[in-house]
């Protein structure tokens, strides 16, 4: 659900579980605002691309990414994800 880095796959998830699963949708829910968090931050590098800062930011913006969804893709099943330096929009 949350290998794709827009939120595509995790709003419908979100919304037709919210009154049925409580769990999964408390799940789906902070899967978007890592989501949500990573498109607002790669939006941010890039427009720091010229003052040759963005091209760090957007290494460390894809290593976060990458390290964070395969750590919460072990604990998913618990329900404990954490995502740090997340902005929580829901």
């Amino acid at each position: 659900m949350a290998l794709i880095p827009i939120p595509v796959f995790s709003l419908p998830v979100w919304f037709f579980t919210i009154n049925k699963k409580p769990k999964l949708a408390f799940i789906s829910a902070k899967v978007m605002n890592f989501q949500l968090s990573l498109l607002v931050y790669l939006f941010t590098s890039t427009l720091l691309l010229p003052l040759f800062i963005g091209f760090v930011l957007i290494v460390f913006v894809a290593t976060y990414y990458i390290v964070f969804i395969l750590k919460n893709m072990v604990k998913a099943s618990s329900g404990n994800i954490v995502y740090p330096y997340s902005i929580s929009f829901f």
